[in-house]
């Protein structure tokens, strides 16, 4: 995780889907204990594309639907093996 992000926006991950999986990744991917200090917590998708959105957050994890669905958001794709499927 790049040191100059200081807010990872998720979603919930005790009940929110796409929020397990992003919790999955950062820890498969070895930097969780890093991510968690910097974590905002959504109460789903929406809310947590909107902390990215409106700069809240300078990192994120949703649905990819969810980014395709406005244009021009930058976004990078998360390894499918690094979670389970939401």
């Amino acid at each position: 995780m790049r040191p100059e992000v200081k807010v990872v926006a998720i979603a919930t991950p005790e009940y929110a889907p796409y929020g397990l999986a992003a919790k999955q990744a950062l820890e498969s991917a070895g930097v969780w204990a890093v991510a968690a200090a910097k974590l905002v917590l959504g109460e789903d998708i929406a809310q947590t594309f909107q902390f990215i959105q409106t700069g809240t957050a300078e990192a994120g994890s949703v649905a990819l639907a969810v980014v395709l669905g406005a244009p021009g958001t930058p976004y990078t794709l998360i390894d499918d093996q690094l979670h389970a499927r939401p």
